[in-house]
């Protein structure tokens, strides 16, 4: 009896069985399986036994594309040597895939005739080592709902995403969204990580989260016209990054529900409380904000221009690190406070026991301290 004489009943087991809760079956092996015969492939049919990954070296990617266009969802390609064009009509061929993920060990660019290529069902596109140049009214990744583009030199976005919900922006040189056939109607979470540009989000209304770190764009303009902006974050400052946080603070609109002020990790004790001290003044433009995240004391003072606030996160602080100062402060401003949250490990112990029945003391009736 040869393979293609098997029963499918039999078949359909094989394929079914699993160790650990795992395929027996390896992805590649799938691959193999379905190009046996149409007996297989109508057994291993997608919809019953979903081929959703495929790692393959870039060598293979072309010979397994029949076989493959028509079932898999993901492809993840760290492509080391070689010019991407070479590549770039293989990876189209699969017209099912919804993620790619391309690593690039070199430069390299990707301009909007070769993004406008990609197969029409993709969601999510991962993209590191490369400058992406994406322009144009429509047609261009209209299903795409997620784009991460990181350390590469330039991000350039003239154009109509009509579904992208999340852009991640990390370690770019420059970074361009902004022109008259820029339109991103649903885009909810933003992260910002270069060191020049300009961003335009009269072109976001939907957006609700703001990530910036490092420097920033050069420009941020409609910044305080956003309608739906709740979360703003700023995760690491530097002394020098005073002015643009200062700016950012002016600019945001005063609808915002959490804030986050946070140093970076290297930033000395000094500098980073001369900054907290200036940049607390302007908690009072946000009269509605309910939730704060800071890693330092110094905006204690500030707080109390926020009558709703009902979160307080300390990250890289644990309770013993509030000062009697820093609890009277505490005390005389913290009347809504519903949780006190701290991010570091406080040892077991008196003086651990001690510190949070103080602070149970001057704190609103009700209010919940969390102290790992």
């Amino acid at each position: 009896m040869t393979a293609r004489q098997l029963p499918w009943e039999l078949l359909e087991h094989v394929f079914k069985v699993e160790v650990g809760g795992e395929p027996v079956l390896s992805p590649i092996d799938r691959v193999r399986c379905l190009a046996v015969c149409r007996l297989w492939r109508r057994v291993l049919d997608p919809r019953r036994f979903p081929l959703q990954s495929v790692g393959l070296p870039i060598s293979d990617s072309a010979k397994a594309s029949q076989v493959l266009e028509w079932v898999l969802q993901k492809l993840v390609l760290e492509i080391h040597t070689g010019p991407v064009g070479q590549f770039w009509p293989t990876i189209c061929q699969f017209l099912s895939l919804r993620e790619l993920c391309l690593w690039f060990n070199s430069p390299v660019v990707l301009d909007t005739s070769m993004l406008r290529s990609l197969p029409p069902l993709l969601v999510n596109l991962d993209v590191s080592m490369a400058d992406l140049y994406i322009q144009g009214s429509s047609g261009l990744l209209t299903a795409l709902t997620r784009l991460r583009a990181g350390f590469g030199s330039t991000l350039e976005v003239n154009a109509a995403l009509p579904s992208l919900a999340v852009l991640n922006i990390e370690d770019m040189n420059s970074v361009q969204l902004v022109g008259d056939q820029l339109q991103l109607p649903r885009l909810r979470t933003m992260q910002l990580d270069c060191s020049k540009g300009t961003v335009d989000f009269h072109s976001m209304p939907a957006l609700w989260e703001l990530h910036s770190y490092g420097w920033g764009p050069d420009a941020w303009v409609g910044l305080a016209a956003l309608p739906n902006l709740a979360i703003l974050k700023l995760p690491s400052m530097w002394p020098g990054f005073q002015e643009f946080a200062a700016s950012i603070l002016q600019q945001a609109p005063a609808i915002l529900r959490a804030l986050q002020l946070t140093f970076h990790r290297r930033c000395l004790e000094r500098p980073a409380a001369d900054m907290a001290a200036k940049l607390g003044p302007a908690l009072g433009r946000f009269p509605r904000l309910e939730y704060f995240v800071c890693d330092s004391t110094d905006f204690l003072p500030c707080l109390r221009r926020l009558p709703g606030l009902r979160g307080l996160e300390f990250r890289g602080m644990t309770a013993a690190d509030i000062s009697i100062q820093d609890a009277d402060h505490l005390a005389s401003s913290m009347f809504s406070l519903a949780a006190l949250i701290f991010q570091n490990e406080l040892p077991p112990g008196e003086a651990r026991d001690m510190r949070l029945k103080v602070l149970g003391r001057i704190l609103p009736e009700g209010c919940q301290i969390f102290q790992p």
